[in-house]
């Protein structure tokens, strides 16, 4: 299979998760795949720096002790870029 072999939605959203400028007279569902694309990744963005980037959780995740660990997964952040569920556990091997 190559890229010729996809629908216009799937070219669209391959152009856009490569790093391609979306190509001129395309259809209206390449551009539709090129638009949710890139809206999915300005999310994945969102979500992943708003909670973790400069704050005083992401500063006390990096100086957690060795012997504790989490299930902390940064693409686990709600829309509102500001709630996550995390849980610590005493790593045993870690002591």
């Amino acid at each position: 299979m190559t890229v010729n072999d996809l629908n216009d939605y799937a070219k669209g959203e391959y152009d856009c998760l490569h790093g391609h400028e979306a190509l001129p007279n395309q259809s209206p569902s390449y551009y539709e795949g090129y638009g949710d694309r890139y809206a999915q990744e300005q999310c994945d963005d969102a979500r992943s720096e708003s909670l973790y980037k400069d704050t005083e959780f992401g500063r006390w995740l990096e100086k957690m002790p060795k012997n504790v660990a989490s299930n902390y997964n940064e693409m686990k952040v709600d829309m509102g870029g500001s709630r996550v569920e995390v849980t610590f556990y005493l790593d045993d091997e870690g002591v």
